[in-house]
């Protein structure tokens, strides 16, 4: 789901220096295995149609809080299943397992050129509060940090 996402606006040698790194098995591993991290899987038929990975981490200098917090390093849905409501549904299981922790800020990063991601976060009430340098093989490119408060 991140080649679909990101090939067609980066090079395949970066694509695949980032995605071999970032989706290999160990780096995977040790990221669903931090002891804050929750993986949501959505199937269909067998297949993974979407999936949510977050857990705790350091927060970035524009989020001024002391409260807790969950980052939401991965947020994908298939595009077969773009507006099916199947996103809606993920971050609701989301929003589920952060409720059950004592996190009261959720908070995720985008590329600044995915505007269709950038709108849906904000049409669920993210804020853009700043941005972050992400590298992609051997580009430096920029993410926005968006961030949403919970209620316990």
């Amino acid at each position: 789901m991140f080649r679909e996402t990101f090939a067609p606006h980066n090079t395949a040698e970066n694509m695949n220096q980032y995605a071999n790194k970032a989706f290999g098995p160990v780096s995977m591993a040790a990221r669903m295995s931090k002891p804050t991290a929750v993986t949501i899987v959505g199937e269909h038929q067998g297949d993974i149609v979407a999936y949510a990975l977050m857990f705790e981490a350091p927060l970035p200098d524009c989020i001024d809080t002391t409260a807790p917090t969950r980052f939401l390093e991965r947020f994908y849905v298939d595009s077969t299943w773009h507006g099916k409501g199947l996103a809606d549904r993920l971050l609701a299981a989301v929003r589920d397992a952060v409720l059950g922790t004592e996190a009261r800020h959720l908070w995720l990063t985008v590329w600044d050129q995915n505007p269709r991601a950038i709108r849906y976060y904000e049409k669920r009430g993210f804020t853009l509060c700043g941005h972050v340098d992400f590298t992609l093989g051997d580009e430096r490119q920029r993410d926005f940090v968006m961030a949403i408060p919970f209620k316990g």
